[in-house]
C-alpha cells in the first residue's frame, strides 16, 4: 500500500486555502486552544478542522483517531501568522504586509482595529476595511471619505473578521520590527485592557514630521509606512544606545 505524506492528505499552508475556508479553520483553531485536551469537545473541534483541510477526502476517511491526531500535530502552519489579505469585489487588495500603503493608511487602520477591540462595534471593522482597501491603486487616503465608503461597503461578517485577523498579524509583524520605537509592555499576569491607538499614532506622526525627513506633517502621512517607521525605529535605537552608554 502506498505511503502518504500529511501534505498529500491535508492542505498545509494558509495560502492553499480559500478565504472562507481559511476563516473557518482559524476560528475553530482559536476555539481549540481554549479547550482542555481531556474535554470531549477537543476531539470534535480537531476533527472539524481536519475535515475543512482535507485534500483527499476518501483517504482521510480511512485514517483512525490516533492517525488523525498525528496528522493534526504535523500541521504546523496553524500556529503561524499570515500577512496576505483576501480579495474583495471591486476593491484593490492591499499588498502583503501593506507594503505599498502610506503611514496615514496604517495609522487610521490601526485606530479602527483598536477601536473595534475596545467597543466591539462592526462599524469599526467596516472602516478598517475601507481604509486598507482602495478603489484604485493611485488614490490618496482621505479620512473624511472613510465613513461614507464604509456605509456602502459590500462585505459579509466573515470577510470583515478575516480582514481584522489579517491586520492583527500585520500589526504584530510591524511592532516586532519596531522593537525600540514600539517596545512591548512588561509581562504581567493581569490581562491588558485594549486602548484606542489614535492618540499614540498622532504623537508618533508629529515626531516623524519634526525630523523634516519626509516633509510637512501632511507629507509625512503620505510617505510609505515602512519608510517612516524604519526611520523612527533607527532614531529610537540610537537614543537607547546613547542612554545605555551614558549609564556605563
Amino acid at each position: 500500500m502506498k505511503e502518504y505524506q500529511v501534505s498529500d492528505l491535508f492542505f498545509n499552508d494558509w495560502k492553499h486555502l480559500q478565504p472562507k475556508q481559511m476563516f473557518k479553520v482559524f476560528t475553530l483553531y482559536q476555539e481549540l486552544l481554549t479547550i482542555s485536551k481531556t474535554d470531549k469537545n477537543y476531539g470534535l473541534v480537531l476533527i472539524a478542522i481536519l475535515r475543512l483541510l482535507r485534500r483527499r477526502p476518501l483517504l482521510v476517511d480511512k485514517i483512525n483517531e490516533a492517525q488523525a491526531v498525528d496528522c493534526f500535530n504535523e500541521l504546523k502552519f496553524l500556529n503561524e501568522p499570515w500577512h496576505f489579505f483576501p480579495e474583495l469585489r471591486h476593491l484593490v487588495t492591499p499588498d502583503e504586509c501593506i507594503g505599498r500603503h502610506t503611514f496615514d493608511h496604517f495609522i487610521y487602520a490601526d485606530g479602527e482595529f483598536t477601536s473595534y477591540l475596545v467597543k466591539r462595534d462592526e462599524s469599526y471593522l467596516r472602516k478598517l476595511v475601507v481604509t486598507l482597501y482602495q478603489e484604485s491603486k493611485d488614490e490618496h487616503f482621505d479620512r473624511d471619505e472613510v465613513k461614507f465608503r464604509a456605509t456602502y461597503l459590500q462585505a459579509t461578517p466573515w470577510q470583515l473578521m478575516l480582514v481584522f485577523y489579517t491586520f492583527g498579524h500585520v500589526r504584530t509583524f510591524i511592532t516586532n520590527r519596531c522593537k525600540h520605537l514600539l517596545p512591548k509592555p512588561p509581562k504581567s499576569d493581569e490581562p491588558q485592557t485594549p486602548k484606542v491607538s489614535f492618540p499614540m499614532w498622532d504623537d508618533i506622526k508629529h515626531s516623524a514630521a519634526r525630523t523634516l525627513v519626509f516633509g510637512s506633517f501632511a507629507d509625512t502621512g503620505r510617505a510609505n509606512v515602512y519608510d517612516v517607521l524604519d526611520h523612527l525605529e533607527k532614531l529610537a535605537k540610537e537614543q537607547a544606545e546613547r542612554k545605555q552608554h551614558a549609564t556605563t
